[in-house]
């Protein structure tokens, strides 16, 4: 007997996208990630978006608004996890 079919996808299978972020220096490209990660997300229901440090001492801006900004950023996207870098 043949698997059962949810979505395209074989029901033994389980497929995870991974969305991987790393050493984020500037805001400019957090509209362009937000569409992909949107995308990605309505292709495949189990896709997470990790940001693997150096996201907030590298960002200039967070000296004066103490990493405000990339916070706001990063809850906007979403990011679903994160992990401090060497430079934090």
């Amino acid at each position: 007997e043949s698997a059962k079919r949810l979505d395209g996808i074989e029901a033994s299978e389980a497929r995870l996208c991974v969305i991987h972020i790393t050493d984020v220096y500037t805001l400019e490209n957090f509209p362009s990630l937000k569409t992909l990660v949107a995308a990605k997300k309505k292709e495949n229901p189990n896709t997470i978006t990790v940001l693997t440090g150096d996201f907030l001492a590298p960002y200039l801006l967070s000296s004066v608004d103490n990493g405000a900004g990339m916070i706001r950023a990063l809850r906007e996207t979403p990011v679903d996890v994160v992990t401090l870098g060497n430079h934090e």
